[in-house]
């Protein structure tokens, strides 16, 4: 008997939920699908980790990912668990609405999707956990099961389980029983103290190598926070560094080490800052003119990269958000490639972005023109992906590679029309789904170019 027939073998792909643009290139890898196209295997993970220091927009990302994904993939289901019991879940309902693949209707009416929080009596940690299993193991005995665009290498249809995006916000402050009734009982210094936070990391622990085995196995997508510090040096040498690109003397805070191993994806906020321009004003305005000296209404949160089990651990990601209007990836994608001035036309003060030339742009008309023309995000999401994989994949067939202007002009001298080209969607569905938009992914582009691919919705 061979090993191959004494084993099941695991399944050769693990379907990772796009969430678009730098997220999901920073996290991915493409595979060819069942109609020939290029499919983007990226974005969220089993296990996805959103980590800094307070105040620096942890939560906001932690639950903007989770509606984006619930919002590409109509079949699966959601919770924002609030341990930390700050959340106004009414303002991130609003926040919600103007993400992308919003519809404008309200989550908070849907069966798809749940709020809970740790004061109620059944969602403290060690009550709450039991019963997210029971419903996630529910889906295997119901065979629940969906089929992607992925095939394996028998050209077989990759099918999973319908998926569950489970947002955690936080895994610092999540408490259980015990714990609570120690504080009940005891002085801040009491030895009870100490045990109480020994039991607690223990829970923890034990929590997270739960998660890391439950949710693969039920197709379910953790997004947690935690929260980082500062470490106190009691001896002669630091101790060391529990991810390998975090820095010496931080630490995660009430949560176990356990995050350094058994997490798929660890992103930790580095740096958060007010995006100035040039006279003082937010750098990109909410609409022409809107920002004055001294505005603040504008954030750029730096994220290092510490974890990275679907692509390369160590690029720094810039995301922005806005107080307004939260979370703006269009925005993101725009300004990774405008730092470098990849794929720009024209002057500082006035620009067009190659794959959307008939667009003029400044920095206080951008934020309105992406909100105004999904061609114009589309282009954006596709120049940004296209200068990661230039920039970060070293392996990347380098004869398939190109500028965003030779892409333009190349595809536009083939016959196509970019119009077309750019009325798409970046992300996969199941083949269960429709969608009004075909799929056409950024490599899907560069083959297009050397005559190695014909969209299927072309044939």
């Amino acid at each position: 008997m061979s090993i191959k027939k004494a084993f099941t073998p695991a399944p050769e792909i693990r379907v990772r939920l796009n969430v678009g643009g730098l997220y999901d290139i920073s996290t991915g890898r493409y595979y060819i699908g069942k109609r020939g196209e290029s499919i983007l295997n990226g974005g969220l993970q089993a296990i996805n980790i959103i980590g800094g220091f307070g105040n620096s927009g942890k939560s906001l990302f932690d639950h903007s990912l989770m509606f984006v994904a619930l919002n590409n993939y109509v079949k699966a289901d959601g919770m924002l668990h609030d341990t930390e019991l700050t959340v106004d879940i009414n303002r991130v309902i609003e926040a919600s609405m103007l993400l992308p693949g919003a519809t404008g209707e309200s989550y908070l009416d849907s069966d798809r999707f749940v709020y809970t929080n740790q004061a109620q009596e059944d969602c403290i940690a060690n009550k709450w956990w039991p019963r997210i299993k029971d419903y996630l193991n529910s889906k295997i005995k119901a065979k629940d099961y969906l089929a992607t665009p992925f095939i394996d290498s028998k050209n077989a249809v990759i099918k999973v389980l319908r998926p569950t995006i489970l947002a955690l916000d936080s895994l610092s402050e999540m408490q259980f029983d015990k714990s609570i009734e120690t504080q009940d009982d005891a002085e801040i210094g009491d030895s009870a103290r100490n045990t109480e936070f020994m039991q607690e990391g223990g829970f923890k622990t034990r929590l997270l190598r739960e998660m890391s085995q439950i949710a693969p196995a039920t197709n379910t997508y953790v997004i947690a926070t935690v929260a980082i510090g500062l470490t106190q040096e009691m001896g002669r040498f630091p101790p060391p560094k529990l991810l390998d690109t975090l820095k010496n003397g931080v630490k995660f805070k009430n949560a176990t080490n356990k995050l350094s191993t058994l997490s798929n994806s660890f992103l930790c906020s580095l740096k958060t800052e007010v995006e100035t321009g040039s006279e003082k004003d937010v750098r990109y305005h909410y609409t022409p003119n809107s920002s004055f000296a001294g505005d603040t209404e504008l954030k750029k949160v730096i994220y290092g990269d510490l974890r990275n089990k679907g692509g390369a651990v160590g690029p720094n990601l810039e995301f922005f958000y806005s107080q307004a209007e939260g979370m703006l990836y269009d925005l993101t994608n725009f300004n990774f490639f405008k730092e470098e001035d990849y794929g720009i036309e024209g002057n500082a003060t006035t620009f067009r972005v190659s794959l959307k030339p008939d667009v003029v742009l400044n920095r206080k008309t951008v934020r309105t023109k992406l909100r105004e023309d999904y061609r114009l995000r589309r282009a954006c999401e596709i120049q940004a992906q296209l200068m990661y994989i230039t920039k970060y994949w070293t392996t990347y067939p380098k004869d398939w590679l190109c500028t965003p202007k030779e892409l333009y002009d190349d595809i536009k001298a083939m016959g196509y029309d970019w119009d077309e080209l750019l009325n798409t969607r970046g992300h996969w569905i199941f083949e269960e789904d429709t969608h009004p938009l075909n799929y056409l992914s950024t490599e899907c582009l560069l083959r297009i170019r050397k005559g190695l691919y014909v969209p299927y919705w072309k044939k």
